[in-house]
């Protein structure tokens, strides 16, 4: 142990007894606010040591959930006098899209073709994690919203909040999950391709879930939502995969790069093409948007590829963990906004709401792990699976919830969800990181791995 760990785990340690300290001789307010410093700087600590360093983003989700809910007038609103600006001040809920976009369009630099190669290589695995992605969660979540509904009285979650455990079932693969895969020593590799085919899928299916399942208990827009999701998923994804690629190529491949620009913005004129047969666009307000997302989304990441190349080329790996930390960062802090807005009605009704979510959360890893040994995958493929299956994206959940102006309701079995996904998945993998998989390594598997190194 370092100087900066010992230190880091002395400030933690007295983080905690502060925090004990000010409940017993203060306010809970005032010691909940201590206590989200002391997980935060728990989660620092345990980043030092390599055999943990994975759960640092758990502790983040904890702190920032301890945080909104001690002081929530803290963080409702963002004053621009604070960096020196003049203006109105802006809601927290107005950063939650943004913050998804930055989620996603990090997620879109570190994809590559080599991510899809499981596709072949694995197409069983594949198949088996999507089928049970767009399965078992959004069932299982109609079943514990329909219970609970049927049990209203006695419960005392209204519509809205029940649309949200089917919502968050609905919002499949959690940017946690390669990381929660890693630990558990579980196929990394299959875990990457799950996780870029269910975002890129889940804007075309999530909407029609929730106006399938959810109708019931709210009025749910499908080609809106998907227009909404559209824009919160796959655009950023789009500029993150352009950017990557002129950091690579840069103007020795000019071919290349320019025929995926040109590929991604008939992909946005087609979409939006499809919107006006939908109604949801008049053609001179399809062709501006399209217009302007195709500026947003494919010439400015290119040029700014473009200019910063030299410099991210050298610092490459420095880059990639930034992001990582980034999406980190982001999650956090759209649960700490979503808390912060919808604290009063996650007090009224969070101990049954926890109760579910943890169930819902715990369905998805036992049926997801049941299933794909049913289906005679390796137990190394059956860990990853349960893992996709059971953690879901809940801060892009949030997000469609913040889009229909429900955050305080609809948004609310999201950022519960998050909370236990990140500390079970944790739990999870550090149990099958000791359990070694007995398994039978075939040329498949050494080739994915071998290409993805």
């Amino acid at each position: 142990m370092n100087v900066y760990t010992g230190v880091t785990l002395g400030i933690t340690i007295a983080a905690f007894i502060a925090s004990a300290a000010l409940f017993i001789l203060s306010t809970p307010a005032n010691g909940g606010i201590v206590l989200a410093l002391a997980i935060l700087l728990l989660g620092v600590f345990l980043r030092r040591l390599p055999s943990l360093a994975g759960s640092y983003y758990t502790f983040i989700i904890l702190s920032c959930v301890a945080a909104g809910l001690s002081k929530p007038d803290w963080f409702m609103y963002i004053y621009p006098s604070w960096f020196g600006f003049s203006g109105e001040p802006i809601k927290c809920t107005e950063l939650i899209t943004p913050l998804i976009q930055i989620i996603m369009f990090g997620m879109g630099t570190q994809l590559t073709l080599r991510d899809f190669q499981a596709v072949a290589f694995q197409p069983k695995g594949v198949i088996v994690g999507l089928g049970l992605q767009f399965l078992v969660m959004p069932i299982s979540g109609l079943a514990l919203a329909t219970l609970c509904g049927m049990l209203s009285e006695q419960f005392g979650l209204g519509p809205e909040i029940l649309a949200g455990i089917i919502l968050v079932g609905c919002s499949p693969s959690g940017v946690a999950s390669n990381v929660m895969s890693f630990l558990a020593k579980a196929n990394v590799a299959l875990s990457v391709t799950l996780s870029a085919c269910s975002t890129l899928v889940a804007p075309f299916l999530t909407p029609l879930y929730m106006e399938f399942f959810a109708s019931q208990f709210i009025e749910v827009h499908a080609v809106q939502m998907m227009a909404s999701m559209l824009g919160i998923v796959i655009y950023p994804i789009i500029a993150g995969l352009l950017f990557k690629s002129v950091q690579m190529y840069g103007l020795t491949r000019r071919r290349s790069v320019t025929i995926q620009a040109v590929v991604y913005s008939l992909l946005i004129f087609v979409l939006h093409i499809l919107f006006i047969w939908a109604g949801l666009y008049s053609p001179c307000e399809a062709f501006q948007k399209a217009l302007l997302t195709i500026a947003y989304c494919v010439v400015a990441p290119a040029l700014a590829s473009a200019v910063l190349r030299p410099f991210l080329i050298r610092r490459e790996e420095k880059v990639e963990h930034f992001l990582a930390f980034l999406s980190s960062l982001a999650v956090g802090l759209v649960i700490l906004a979503t808390v912060t807005v919808g604290h009063k009605s996650l007090m009224a009704v969070g101990g049954i709401l926890l109760i579910v979510c943890l169930a819902h959360n715990l369905l998805g890893y036992a049926i997801g792990y049941a299933m794909a040994r049913l289906c005679r995958l390796s137990k190394k493929d059956c860990r990853t699976i349960s893992i996709e299956v059971g953690i879901q994206n809940s801060g892009l959940a949030t997000s469609i919830a913040n889009d229909m102006g429900k955050v305080t309701t609809l948004g609310l079995a999201p950022t519960i969800f998050g909370c236990f996904m990140n500390t079970t998945g944790s739990i999870l993998a550090a149990i099958w990181r000791n359990i070694p998989c007995e398994e039978k390594h075939n040329k498949t598997s050494k080739s994915i791995n071998t290409n993805r190194e």
